[in-house]
């Protein structure tokens, strides 16, 4: 399996974090603390901040990684940050189609997309 990789960049008052590789138990724990710590960040800014997770190269995950992008969810939420994912991988939008999850995210075809193209998981077409 292909190790974990985050990336972050910021547009604007937004953070866009590129997630790719293998996204197991042994990825969740770095990537909720570099979403938390970038929650904190974006709640600090710009009131139209969004929190975009570009999750195209995700070759792989499994329940604890849909677990840890649940509770990021749950937490962007709480803030309260958008909190987005663009053109999640065949792997991803698998799991969440399986899990019925789908409606739990909502998507963006490009990272800088605006608001107004978002769209529920469970709407994409089939990779």
């Amino acid at each position: 399996m292909d190790a974990l990789r985050l990336t972050t960049r910021y547009h604007g008052g937004s953070a866009i974090i590129v997630i790719t590789g293998s996204l197991d138990i042994c990825g969740t724990h770095p990537l909720q603390d570099r979403l938390r710590e970038v929650l904190r960040q974006l709640s600090d800014g710009d009131p139209a901040a969004r929190l975009v997770l570009d999750t195209s190269g995700i070759t792989f995950i499994d329940a604890a990684g849909l677990g840890a992008l649940i509770s990021v969810q749950n937490e962007a939420r709480r803030h309260p940050i958008p909190l987005l994912l663009t053109a999640p991988s065949p792997a991803l939008h698998r799991v969440l189609e399986l899990t019925k999850l789908g409606d739990h995210f909502t998507t963006l075809p490009t990272p800088d997309a605006d608001l107004a193209t978002a769209h529920p998981v469970r709407q994409l077409p089939q990779a």
